[in-house]
């Protein structure tokens, strides 16, 4: 951590100092003490520095390397990202809900052998023929103009 007195140990003000390290009684959070204006102008200028970064081909992350593929980052904050994102990865609800035999649309009972409640079970079953029917059209159509 660095001394926010910027001096040497030698000449330190804070009395448990010992080698740039700073209690945190002692240390002071810089984002807290900012004012709420003094926060938008920052988060302003981050996005429009992304937004630019991006625009040069470089990553939306560091705003140093080379995008990495279509992303807007590099290979190495990709990489970062993704393993943070493996580290940290909650269950969905839905799957916490199936598991215990819930709808995965609400809370109510599933009904054994779906997914779903009766209600959300009625709206995918229809869902489903509107869809095959569409598709059947579609397919009819294809045939009558591939036969003119």
């Amino acid at each position: 951590m660095k001394m926010p007195c910027n001096m040497d140990c030698l000449n330190c003000i804070f009395p448990d100092c010992i080698n740039d390290k700073v209690r945190p009684e002692y240390a002071s959070n810089k984002w807290e003490n900012k004012t709420h204006e003094q926060k938008a102008h920052y988060n302003l200028w981050k996005k429009q520095r992304r937004e630019d970064a991006l625009k040069n081909g470089l990553c939306g992350t560091c705003w140093k390397k080379p995008l990495y593929r279509n992303y807007c980052q590099c290979y190495e904050c990709y990489m970062r990202r993704k393993r943070w994102e493996r580290e940290h990865k909650q269950t969905p609800i839905s799957v916490i809900r199936k598991m215990n035999g819930y709808c995965q649309s609400c809370n109510s009972p599933a009904v054994s052998g779906y997914k779903y409640c009766e209600k959300h079970l009625a709206l995918a079953r229809a869902a489903f023929l509107k869809g095959s029917m569409a598709a059947k059209e579609k397919r009819l159509e294809k045939r009558s103009n591939t036969k003119k």
